[in-house]
C-alpha cells in the first residue's frame, strides 16, 4: 500500500474550546495534520504556516462568512468545512453559495469532522446529517417551484391539454 501525503488543515475559529476540541479530534490521526493555528495568531509561524492549507475548518459562529468566500475563491483555493451551530435553511443555504464544501453542526463536531475532511480532501462534498435533510428539502422546496412542473405528470408527460 502506497503512503498519502497527509491532509493538511487550517482552523479558523476565535474560540479556544472549539480549537481545543477540533485539535483533539485530530491529532491521532497521521493523514491529517494541521498547520498554523496557533502559532499565526501569536505571530510565530513556523514552516507549516507557509504551506498553502488543503482544508480550512472555518467556525462560523466566531468568524462569520468572509473567511469561507477568501478561502474557497482565492487564487489558490483551499476547500472549506463551515462549521454551524444553526441548520436554518437560508443560513445553509448561504453557507454553500459562500463556497463551502461541507457543512457540519457544531453538536455533532466529534462524529462529522474527520469524515468531512477525508471526504472533502477526496473532492467530495460533506454534510451532517440534519443539515443533510435541509439541503434536500431546499431543493424540493425549489423544484415544485418550477412552473414547468405544474402541467407534468410524473411520468414527464405532459398533462396541459385534454
Amino acid at each position: 500500500m502506497q503512503n498519502q501525503l497527509p491532509i493538511h488543515v487550517l482552523l479558523v475559529t476565535e474560540s479556544d474550546a472549539f480549537r481545543d476540541a477540533a485539535r483533539k479530534l485530530v491529532d491521532s490521526h497521521g493523514d491529517i495534520r494541521l498547520i498554523a493555528g496557533d502559532r499565526v495568531e501569536s505571530g510565530q509561524q513556523g514552516n507549516d504556516s507557509l504551506r498553502r492549507p488543503d482544508i480550512a475548518v472555518v467556525d462560523v459562529h466566531g468568524v462569520g462568512f468572509e473567511p469561507i468566500v477568501k478561502l474557497s475563491h482565492g487564487n489558490v483555493a483551499t476547500r472549506v468545512i463551515a462549521v454551524s451551530e444553526f441548520e436554518f435553511d437560508d443560513y445553509i443555504k448561504r453557507l454553500m453559495e459562500a463556497g463551502a464544501s461541507a457543512c457540519i453542526l457544531r453538536s455533532s463536531l466529534s462524529d462529522d469532522l474527520l469524515p468531512a475532511i477525508r471526504r472533502v480532501a477526496a473532492g467530495e462534498y460533506y454534510f451532517s446529517s440534519a443539515i443533510a435533510k435541509v439541503i434536500i428539502d431546499i431543493y424540493v422546496n425549489e423544484a415544485l417551484k418550477r412552473p414547468e412542473l405544474e402541467s407534468r405528470s410524473p411520468k414527464g408527460e405532459d398533462m396541459s391539454t385534454p
